[in-house]
């Protein structure tokens, strides 16, 4: 992961939020969300509900900072203190970063469909969406030059495109609540990985770089032995 490829990542997330931003709280469009949020009404059933109403409890603010607890914990248990510091960090400053943009922008939540989950915030930016995408992208961050890369890659587009996607069919959230919530993730996600202290172009973090240098040296130092330890003749 070059950091030239994470400027053009930070500078495209930034951009692309500045234009929706300026587009939904500047000339106040209905005509695509509301569509899309009539188009999912259709959907709606017993049992989908039940579904979606379980699904968004997966990004719910006390869900993810259990999971976080617990994640940072089990990171600093298995000695990987900056691994759980990057992952506290995309997470905590993420939802902060929502909270605070909810009240600077103050978008009403939408009154196109029925709510079938209960709200007492601002809708923009999506704070599922927002908080869910930081997490991922933190994750494919750290699994990056691991063989867990394409799997977690593919793990984390789920689960935030099935919490991102309740809030809308619950009807809390227009979809450009949603997009602004990817998008602002993507931003301080990328931005928090130019300025970590490890090297992304080498792949590594410096945790597994120590740990596979340690073990490269042990061999190092094996090979040797056996290189010099002197040879007995068969008696």
């Amino acid at each position: 992961m070059s950091r030239r490829c994470i400027l053009w990542a930070l500078g495209l997330a930034l951009a692309a939020f500045t234009a929706l931003t300026a587009f939904v709280l500047g000339l106040n469009p209905q005509g695509w969300d509301v569509e899309a949020l009539h188009s999912v009404e259709r959907l709606h059933s017993p049992t989908a509900t039940a579904v979606m109403r379980g699904v968004t409890l997966l990004g719910s603010r006390m869900f993810l900072l259990l999971a976080m607890l617990l994640a940072v914990a089990m990171l600093f248990l298995l000695r990987r203190p900056r691994t759980a510091v990057f992952l506290g960090t995309a997470v905590g400053v993420a939802d902060l970063l929502r909270i605070g943009l909810k009240h600077v922008f103050g978008r009403p939540r939408p009154a196109v469909i029925p709510h079938l989950g209960r709200v007492s915030t601002f809708a923009y930016p999506s704070g599922h969406a927002t908080v869910t995408a930081a997490l991922a992208l933190a994750v494919c961050v750290l699994l990056w030059r691991t063989r867990w890369r394409t799997a977690g890659a593919v793990l984390a587009v789920l689960f935030v495109v099935a919490v991102s996607f309740s809030r809308v069919y619950l009807g809390v959230h227009n979809p450009s609540d949603v997009l602004a919530g990817w998008l602002l993730s993507s931003a301080w996600t990328a931005l928090l990985t130019l300025v970590w202290p490890w090297t992304y172009e080498r792949g590594r973090c410096p945790e597994t770089d120590s740990g596979a240098t340690r073990s490269r040296t042990t061999r190092q130092i094996g090979g040797n032995d056996d290189r010099h330890s002197p040879t007995h003749p068969h008696g």
